[in-house]
Protein backbone atom coordinates (compact mmCIF):
# COMPACT_ATOMS: atom_id res chain seq x y z
CA UNK A 1 0.00 0.00 0.00
CA UNK A 2 1.30 3.46 -1.39
CA UNK A 3 0.93 6.12 1.30
CA UNK A 4 2.67 8.83 -0.62
CA UNK A 5 -0.03 11.48 -1.58
CA UNK A 6 -0.75 11.10 -5.66
CA UNK A 7 -0.25 13.87 -8.09
CA UNK A 8 -3.84 15.22 -7.66
CA UNK A 9 -3.95 15.46 -3.96
CA UNK A 10 -0.48 17.41 -3.87
CA UNK A 11 -2.03 19.78 -6.30
CA UNK A 12 -5.16 20.28 -4.27
CA UNK A 13 -2.94 21.09 -1.18
CA UNK A 14 -0.98 23.05 -3.22
CA UNK A 15 -3.86 25.40 -4.19
CA UNK A 16 -5.14 25.19 -0.46
CA UNK A 17 -1.73 26.99 0.57
CA UNK A 18 -1.89 29.46 -2.38
CA UNK A 19 -5.75 30.43 -1.54
CA UNK A 20 -4.97 30.69 2.54
CA UNK A 21 -1.67 32.66 1.76
CA UNK A 22 -3.70 34.55 -0.59
CA UNK A 23 -6.95 34.90 1.62
CA UNK A 24 -3.93 36.15 4.40
CA UNK A 25 -3.20 39.45 2.27
CA UNK A 26 -6.08 40.65 1.30
CA UNK A 27 -8.53 39.12 4.31
CA UNK A 28 -6.65 38.51 7.05
CA UNK A 29 -9.32 36.91 9.39
CA UNK A 30 -10.40 34.68 6.29
CA UNK A 31 -6.86 33.60 6.41
CA UNK A 32 -6.79 33.02 9.45
CA UNK A 33 -9.97 30.98 9.25
CA UNK A 34 -8.44 28.97 6.85
CA UNK A 35 -5.19 28.24 8.80
CA UNK A 36 -7.43 27.14 11.52
CA UNK A 37 -9.35 24.85 9.27
CA UNK A 38 -6.61 23.20 6.58
CA UNK A 39 -4.01 22.20 9.46
CA UNK A 40 -5.37 18.98 10.17
CA UNK A 41 -4.95 18.14 6.62
CA UNK A 42 -1.53 20.03 5.84
CA UNK A 43 2.21 17.80 7.07
CA UNK A 44 4.21 19.58 9.53
CA UNK A 45 6.35 21.66 6.87
CA UNK A 46 3.63 23.47 5.72
CA UNK A 47 2.01 24.05 8.76
CA UNK A 48 5.24 25.78 9.87
CA UNK A 49 5.75 27.55 6.79
CA UNK A 50 1.73 28.75 6.78
CA UNK A 51 2.51 30.08 10.35
CA UNK A 52 5.61 32.15 9.67
CA UNK A 53 3.90 33.56 6.86
CA UNK A 54 0.99 34.39 8.91
CA UNK A 55 2.73 35.50 11.61
CA UNK A 56 4.98 37.86 9.46
CA UNK A 57 2.06 39.17 7.56
CA UNK A 58 0.14 39.71 10.99
CA UNK A 59 2.99 41.98 12.31
CA UNK A 60 3.01 43.93 9.27
CA UNK A 61 -0.38 44.50 9.01
CA UNK A 62 -0.55 45.85 12.69
CA UNK A 63 2.90 48.33 11.90
CA UNK A 64 0.52 49.69 9.04
CA UNK A 65 -2.60 50.21 11.47
CA UNK A 66 -0.56 51.68 14.05
CA UNK A 67 1.54 54.03 11.16
CA UNK A 68 -1.88 55.46 9.85
CA UNK A 69 -3.09 56.05 12.85
CA UNK A 70 -0.15 58.06 14.12
CA UNK A 71 -0.07 59.89 11.36
CA UNK A 72 -3.74 60.87 11.04
CA UNK A 73 -3.63 61.76 14.46
CA UNK A 74 -0.95 64.14 13.83
CA UNK A 75 -2.72 65.95 11.13
CA UNK A 76 -5.52 66.37 12.92
CA UNK A 77 -3.70 67.76 15.68
CA UNK A 78 -2.02 70.60 14.04
CA UNK A 79 -2.98 74.39 14.87
CA UNK A 80 -2.43 76.64 12.51
CA UNK A 81 -0.02 79.59 13.56
CA UNK A 82 -2.42 82.33 14.12
CA UNK A 83 -0.20 85.50 13.70
CA UNK A 84 -0.07 89.27 16.23
CA UNK A 85 -3.29 90.81 15.59
CA UNK A 86 -5.06 87.49 13.72
CA UNK A 87 -8.13 85.32 15.28
CA UNK A 88 -9.15 82.40 14.42
CA UNK A 89 -13.29 81.95 14.32
CA UNK A 90 -14.98 79.93 17.05
CA UNK A 91 -16.59 77.27 14.82
CA UNK A 92 -17.80 77.04 11.06
CA UNK A 93 -20.27 79.85 9.60
CA UNK A 94 -23.25 76.66 9.60
CA UNK A 95 -22.97 76.12 13.47
CA UNK A 96 -24.05 79.41 14.41
CA UNK A 97 -27.24 78.79 13.14
CA UNK A 98 -30.16 78.68 15.50
CA UNK A 99 -28.18 79.47 18.41
CA UNK A 100 -28.76 82.81 20.57
CA UNK A 101 -27.63 85.71 19.44
CA UNK A 102 -25.69 86.89 22.62
CA UNK A 103 -23.97 83.22 22.95
CA UNK A 104 -22.45 83.56 19.54
CA UNK A 105 -21.09 87.21 20.68
CA UNK A 106 -19.63 86.18 23.42
CA UNK A 107 -17.64 83.79 21.25
CA UNK A 108 -16.28 86.13 19.34
CA UNK A 109 -15.07 87.96 22.29
CA UNK A 110 -13.68 85.51 23.86
CA UNK A 111 -11.21 84.29 20.70
CA UNK A 112 -10.44 87.77 19.85
CA UNK A 113 -12.84 89.70 17.91
CA UNK A 114 -12.61 93.46 18.94
CA UNK A 115 -15.77 94.45 16.20
CA UNK A 116 -18.68 92.88 16.59
CA UNK A 117 -21.57 94.07 15.56
CA UNK A 118 -25.69 92.57 16.02
CA UNK A 119 -28.26 93.48 14.02
CA UNK A 120 -32.52 92.38 14.56
CA UNK A 121 -34.11 91.79 11.53
CA UNK A 122 -37.42 92.52 12.12
CA UNK A 123 -38.92 89.12 10.77
CA UNK A 124 -40.63 87.39 13.44
CA UNK A 125 -44.59 87.90 13.24
CA UNK A 126 -45.15 84.99 15.68
CA UNK A 127 -42.04 83.30 16.69
CA UNK A 128 -43.34 79.83 16.24
CA UNK A 129 -40.94 78.95 13.28
CA UNK A 130 -37.74 80.93 14.68
CA UNK A 131 -37.12 82.09 17.93
CA UNK A 132 -36.55 85.71 19.41
CA UNK A 133 -32.66 86.45 19.46
CA UNK A 134 -31.42 82.95 17.38
CA UNK A 135 -29.25 83.93 15.05
CA UNK A 136 -29.85 84.39 11.22
CA UNK A 137 -26.67 84.39 9.77
CA UNK A 138 -22.95 85.69 10.60
CA UNK A 139 -20.89 87.40 8.63
CA UNK A 140 -16.86 87.79 9.27
CA UNK A 141 -15.62 90.54 6.84
CA UNK A 142 -18.24 89.85 4.50
CA UNK A 143 -17.42 86.64 4.28
CA UNK A 144 -20.96 84.29 5.48
CA UNK A 145 -19.41 80.98 4.73
CA UNK A 146 -16.41 79.92 6.54
CA UNK A 147 -14.89 76.54 8.15
CA UNK A 148 -14.02 76.68 11.64
CA UNK A 149 -10.03 76.80 11.21
CA UNK A 150 -10.36 80.35 9.44
CA UNK A 151 -8.35 83.21 10.34
CA UNK A 152 -9.41 87.03 10.43
CA UNK A 153 -7.54 90.44 11.43
CA UNK A 154 -9.37 90.96 15.41
CA UNK A 155 -10.82 94.27 14.37
CA UNK A 156 -12.34 92.99 10.99
CA UNK A 157 -15.93 93.48 11.15
CA UNK A 158 -18.28 90.48 12.65
CA UNK A 159 -21.46 90.98 12.07
CA UNK A 160 -24.12 88.64 13.71
CA UNK A 161 -28.06 88.66 12.21
CA UNK A 162 -30.69 87.44 14.16
CA UNK A 163 -34.44 87.07 14.51
CA UNK A 164 -36.73 89.72 16.08
CA UNK A 165 -39.75 91.18 16.04
CA UNK A 166 -40.43 94.37 14.56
Amino acid sequence: MNTEPCEAERKAEQHKLLGTIIALILFPLAGILMIWFYQTIWNQKIKRNVSIIAGVWFILWLLLIILSSVVLSNLEDETPQIPEGYAMVPAASRDFIRRHYEYVMAEFRAAGFTNIVTEGLGDLITGWLNSEGNVSRVSVGGVSDFNSRRVFPVNVEVRILYHSFP
